[in-house]
């Protein structure tokens, strides 16, 4: 299949391009732990999955519907604005614990309400994000075509999945290095913070598209 290649690199910029599922993998790395990452990079994946396998049995049709595709980025606008302001809150709690020292790996807590939870906000994260909507819905329809059989069309899925879990599995490594973690530890109110307001950006940014 001549279109894998090209489809593969474009997801890849995808993925690059800094955006919600990105800055969560990452932030939980650092905040929370490898272990806690993975899980999180698991729930990306499978919104990911959930995307891709809309677009292949016509996603497209259904967010050019213009009161569905404002209804879909009209909840996900809410939901990245609600963990932006999360985030911001958090920010401005751990600027004010100045006495608080550094939280290391083994201290951190991991439950399995823990993983459930971080689990679920990368799942919710990659759902709500409409830039998701758009691309499945519109670049990544585009290497489906009609007379394409079922097993062309579930490989598609399964490489795009494949890559985006290899990506986000990284992304949780190499935010999860000692130095990277003692850096956040240094900072972690003033990312939190930055997070957040780039989360809310998001959100207004979603928002603005809409009127």
């Amino acid at each position: 299949m001549m279109e894998l290649l090209p489809l593969m690199l474009i997801h890849l910029g995808v993925l690059i391009s800094p955006g919600p599922d990105f800055l969560f993998v990452a932030q939980t790395s650092v905040q929370r732990g490898l272990r806690q990452a993975f899980v999180a990079a698991l729930g990306v994946v499978l919104g990911i999955l959930g995307w891709a396998t809309l677009a292949v049995t016509g996603l497209s049709i259904l967010v050019s519907v213009r009161p569905i595709h404002v209804v879909i980025s009209a909840l996900g606008a809410v939901y990245i604005l609600w963990l932006g302001v999360q985030l911001i809150r958090a920010g401005r709690s751990n600027a004010n614990k100045s006495d608080s020292g550094p939280v290391a790996e083994g201290d951190k807590v991991h439950t399995v309400a823990g993983y459930g939870q971080s689990f679920l906000k990368g799942l919710f994260t990659n759902l709500s994000n409409p830039k998701a909507v758009v691309y499945f819905g519109s670049i990544f329809s585009l290497f489906i075509q009609p007379d394409m059989g079922t097993f062309s069309r579930y490989l598609i899925v399964a490489v795009v999945v494949v890559e985006s879990l290899l990506f986000f599995l990284l992304v949780a490594r190499t935010f999860s290095f000692v130095a990277v973690r003692q850096f956040y530890e240094r900072n972690s109110a003033t990312i939190d913070l930055i997070t957040g307001i780039v989360f809310v950006i998001f959100a207004v940014v979603i928002a603005a598209t809409l009127l």
